[in-house]
């Protein structure tokens, strides 16, 4: 019997970051600001941002516009990085819309959803800036949602008939005059959502 393997190097990062950007058929390019991720047991918990690291900034954007037009790619996509003192490494890059842009809903001039269809119907490419700093959390494995969440955040809910360990049930979009009200926020959504602790849901 053969087995096959993929033997991936291990990564000692400091953190990871998205991007979010999209290309349109013309080659005309727009990127998103960066965000940080917070993962846990491989799954995303939350994001923030912009992210503001001067050092490694301007290539998320190099990379992601380098990828995007590689593959002549029309639409929107995120790109997720490894961070490792000023060096920035892709982990993986989904060719669609994408969880960690869904604070653009609330946070953005324009959406990725907006931008996907604009790109993909010959539309002009609309504005990436952000009109507040923004974040966004998973509803991961339960459907017990706190109305005192909604002091906090918006509440997107998917629909879904099942719920299960890791499965994504809808998200929350936070947004703020600050960085740091932004994550005060996401840390209280967190213990309301996820009062034994997120991994017990994952």
């Amino acid at each position: 019997m053969k087995c096959r393997f993929v033997v991936e190097e291990l990564v000692n990062f400091d953190y990871e970051v998205s991007i979010v950007v999209t290309r349109d058929g013309k080659g005309d390019f727009r990127a998103y600001p960066p965000t940080f991720n917070y993962n846990s047991k491989g799954i995303l918990v939350y994001n923030y941002g912009p992210l503001n690291d001067g050092e490694v900034l301007d290539k998320f954007v190099e990379v992601a516009r380098k990828l995007a037009d590689s593959l002549n790619y029309v639409g929107t996509m995120a790109i997720e990085f490894f961070v490792r003192g000023g060096d920035v490494l892709i982990n993986e890059f989904a060719p669609r819309v994408h969880n960690t842009g869904h604070y653009t809903l609330d946070a953005a001039f324009v959406s990725q959803f907006e931008q996907h269809l604009r790109a993909i119907t010959g539309m002009e490419l609309g504005d990436t800036a952000l009109l507040s700093y923004g974040g966004m959390v998973n509803i991961l494995g339960t459907s017990r949602v706190p109305p005192e969440v909604l002091r906090y955040g918006k509440v997107y809910w998917y629909g879904k008939g099942e719920v299960r360990r890791r499965r994504k049930m809808g998200h929350v979009n936070v947004v703020g005059e600050s960085l740091d009200d932004v994550k005060r926020k996401i840390s209280i959504i967190m213990d309301l959502i996820y009062p034994e602790g997120v991994d017990q849901y994952i």
